[in-house]
């Protein structure tokens, strides 16, 4: 078939239309010829019919065209609706969408043309354009494949066929499906597409195909179009599979993994410190019992994949994440510790409803760390592993001063031999029946980035050791309150003794919180810090400062000697209440700017200074894209200093001042660097005469008029906005943001018409904090659920529209829509 498609630009406009301002579409043209052999039907085609379109003011293209809707046989459709009427015999099927995509199905048997009216607008005009499509036979067509595609109307949650079965063959060759593409992302036959808010996709190499619709569906959303290639050994052909799906028909009918007593609204959202290269984990690993949720699809770089596949991403390397939760990332392509990695977004549901929760990635900056081992065997023959990472590497070890290469096997003189292989696993085979100690092994170990120094010392005791099974296992509990960082071991008053004799090693094997099971070494985010307790008993507690005073919850933690269990309980807290504060008072004319360079695409991290107020801006140049930023307003958990944070950029298009020097008025919305833009503006209107007042202005003049600074770019980044302990203002803008504000009265602040995203405030306190809109008119905008203590609304920005979120981390049930909003001003 041919297809030709050509636009027409009106000889009057087209002489000066390098200059004027421009709005037009030209008529287009779509002429399809088939074989004389073709299959009566309807063949299936797909194009743009704005590719041509122009829209120009002073010259420059602006974009911002849609088309609104379409008229066929006399009768209009809106953009996005399906013609049902099919009264001239050669269209069965067809739709256009707003941004001029559509998908029609041309009869075969029927030749002829055809034409549709369809009304373009740029938002201020519209314009009336005409798709003409004619239809001819090609009678000395030589072709042996001739595939006409297939349209399908479904309203079930499983739909199935085989594009094949219409397939024209005139080659002895068996007909094959060589690979499919949806939305740009090409898969090779078998494997399945994860299509996000419908469900999973699969086409077959022998043609059949099958789409599930699953529990995280959104109404909304439509089938995208499935191209195939199809290939009978001689040549191949390029087809189209069109699956007309009515998502609101479909009843929320059970499948195999449905569970509605799982909860799958939950946040997730967590930040996963990679031990090196190589890692793995599960999102879903703190779910106990059987009733968990399982993940239908993830995201990554705005490409969505279907869980079990493994995905090869630029900077990053190979991911993988299955149903269960589980994941594995072999991060072979990150150049050092420093590197950003790519965010996972993962959709978790139980069949029925669904939520998405983000995985953001940091390489731990530090030397991987393995204890020393030191083992007593009564046999001739010990084997173990000297890794309790089992991402970690051994590169060399040295034995009597003399280094080997890891899997080398190593002759000790007196004792036998000895072998310590890359994944931490040795083999001593000793040939003495002697009691002897084993000079110290020392080993390497790289977790693919940085390396430690470790030791193995091996005694054999030539006589056999008592039986751990037969000793008295004995732990007390551990019950402290600290004035300082938390840290320990709980094993300090533990034994396992018998007749007296140490017997046995003892280990924490894990350890429970708040009904949720941890692993020995996994790490517990509590609102006041990070907790983890090792299998060799140490237990650390790095409190971030944002309370002044902090009582953990139980922690039940279960001590094996081997072949015995036990369980203890350790509780801990702490008091900073009465601490005198950590330095002077900050001096309140003392003032410092920061602002991202985000032209570079790296985000930034800022630290604020402790005895100064900050003003910190992520992204500071408005034609760049925006980055991942950390904002953090210093180091110390006293501070009297008002900060303000701001994720991505400040909007200064508004402004405009006159120069020194006389002329025009310049305008904000002409400098790119917004900083500059604000500074050049203060200085007109508020000579400073020296950086010192300089700072001052900015700070001031932002602390007073943020609400008319806010960003509403849809696009931005997801950042980490920390503030400090008096009273902070906090402005997340576009994107998914993670803010907390620590102790004073702060506010957060919210655009309702934006593209906000789903943001996690971690430290909301009722009667100190407030969440402000720059552009709230009613609070029936407002969706509070005191269950989830998600905060959602709706924006729409133009022809977009956001659905949006502010979750309020451990808010309480009590706590009300007014409590959250109170100090709120509404817009009139």
């Amino acid at each position: 078939m041919e297809n030709i498609e050509f636009k027409h630009n009106p000889p009057e406009k087209a002489a000066n239309h390098q200059s004027a301002t421009w709005f037009d579409d030209g008529d287009e043209l779509l002429r399809y010829v088939f074989p004389r052999t073709a299959p009566l039907g309807g063949y299936v085609h797909q194009g743009n019919l704005l590719t041509n379109a122009i829209n120009k003011v002073d010259g420059k293209e602006v974009g911002g065209i849609t088309v609104t809707d379409f008229t066929f046989n006399g009768k209009t459709y809106k953009a996005g609706e399906f013609i049902t009427d099919k009264g001239d015999g050669r269209v069965n099927n067809f739709t256009l969408n707003r941004d001029g995509s559509y998908v029609v199905e041309l009869a075969t048997q029927d030749y002829g043309r055809s034409e549709i009216v369809y009304t373009v607008s740029n938002g201020k005009e519209s314009v009336k354009s005409t798709l003409y499509m004619f239809a001819d036979q090609d009678f000395v067509d030589t072709g042996t494949l001739f595939d006409k595609g297939e349209w399908v109307d479904a309203n079930t949650a499983k739909v199935t066929g085989n594009v094949l079965e219409n397939t024209q063959n005139q080659s002895e060759n068996a007909l094959k499906i060589d690979g499919f593409v949806i939305n740009g992302m090409k898969y090779k036959v078998g494997e399945t597409a994860a299509i996000y808010g419908i469900g999973t996709f699969k086409m077959n190499a022998d043609g059949s195909y099958e789409l599930s619709v699953e529990g995280q569906r959104i109404n909304s959303h439509t089938m995208p179009a499935v191209s195939y290639t199809v290939s009978n050994g001689e040549e191949a052909e390029d087809s189209l599979l069109y699956i007309n799906l009515d998502l609101s028909k479909i009843p929320p009918a059970p499948y195999a993994e449905a569970n509605d007593k799982a909860n799958a609204h939950v946040d997730l959202n967590a930040t996963k410190i990679l031990s090196g290269r190589i890692d793995s984990g599960n999102v879903l690993d703190k779910y106990e019992g059987d009733d968990k949720p399982y993940i239908s699809g993830f995201r990554i770089n705005n490409a969505y994949y279907a869980t079990g596949q493994t995905v090869k991403v630029d900077n990053l390397g190979e991911f993988t994440m299955n149903r269960d939760g589980s994941f594995t990332i072999n991060a072979s392509d990150v150049a050092d510790v420093n590197s950003r990695i790519p965010s996972v977004a993962y959709t978790v549901t139980n069949g029925y409803g669904a939520s998405s929760s983000q995985m953001h990635f940091q390489i731990d900056k530090n030397a991987p760390v393995d204890a020393d081992e030191n083992v007593t065997s009564a046999e001739k023959s010990v084997t173990g592993n000297v890794l309790e990472n089992t991402h970690f590497t051994v590169t060399e070890f040295t034995v009597n001063g003399t280094s080997h290469k890891a899997g080398e096997t190593v002759q000790i003189e007196g004792v036998g031999s000895f072998t310590l292989n890359a994944d931490g696993a040795y083999v001593l085979n000793a040939t003495t029946e002697s009691r002897v100690k084993l000079p110290a092994i020392e080993y390497t170990v790289s977790n693919g980035f940085k390396t430690d120094k470790s030791s193995l010392q091996i005694t054999l005791q030539g006589s056999t050791p008592p039986d751990p099974a037969q000793a008295e296992l004995i732990d007390g509990d551990e019950n402290e309150t600290f004035t300082d960082i938390v840290r320990g071991n709980v094993l300090d008053n533990a034994s396992s003794t018998l007749n007296g004799e140490d017997v046995g090693t003892l280990s924490i094997t894990g350890f429970t919180v708040d009904g949720m099971h941890y692993k020995a070494g996994d790490i517990v985010q509590f609102d006041t810090g990070k907790f983890t307790l090792n299998a060799n008993g140490y237990y650390k507690f790095d409190a971030n400062m944002s309370f002044t005073n902090f009582q953990a919850p139980e922690i039940v933690y279960t001590v094996s000697n081997g072949a015995k269990t036990d369980t203890s309980s350790l509780k801990f807290g702490y008091d900073w209440s009465h601490l005198e504060p950590n330095g002077p008072p900050a001096q309140q004319f003392e003032f410092v700017i920061s602002a991202g360079d985000n032209r570079n695409g790296e985000g930034v991290e800022f630290n604020g200074s402790m005895l100064k107020s900050d003003l910190m801006i992520g992204d500071n140049y408005k034609s760049a894209s925006a980055t991942d930023d950390k904002l953090v307003a210093g180091e110390g958990f006293v501070r009297a200093a008002n900060d303000i944070l701001i994720g991505d950029r400040i909007n200064i298009d508004h402004l405009e001042w006159e120069p020194f020097t006389g002329g025009d008025k310049i305008k904000g919305s002409s400098y790119d660097d917004t900083l500059k833009g604000l500074t050049d503006y203060l200085e007109a209107i508020r000579p400073s005469g020296n950086d010192f007042a300089a700072s001052h202005q900015k700070y001031q003049y932002v602390r007073e008029n943020y609400l008319d600074l806010l960003d509403t770019n849809p696009e931005g980044g997801n950042d980490t906005l920390i503030g400090g302990h008096l009273d902070d203002i906090i402005i997340g803008n576009a994107g998914n943001d993670t803010l907390t504000g620590n102790a004073g009265k702060d506010t957060f602040v919210f655009t309702i018409n934006s593209n906000s995203g789903h943001d996690v405030i971690t430290d909301f306190t009722k009667g100190f904090d407030t969440i402000k809109f720059s552009d709230l008119t009613d609070q029936s905008q407002l969706n509070w659920n005191a269950d989830t203590g998600i905060l959602s609304f709706t924006g729409v920005q133009g022809d977009q529209t956001y659905e949006n979120s502010i979750t309020i981390q451990h808010a309480s049930q009590d706590l009300k829509l007014e409590d959250i909003i109170a100090a709120a001003p509404v817009v009139a």
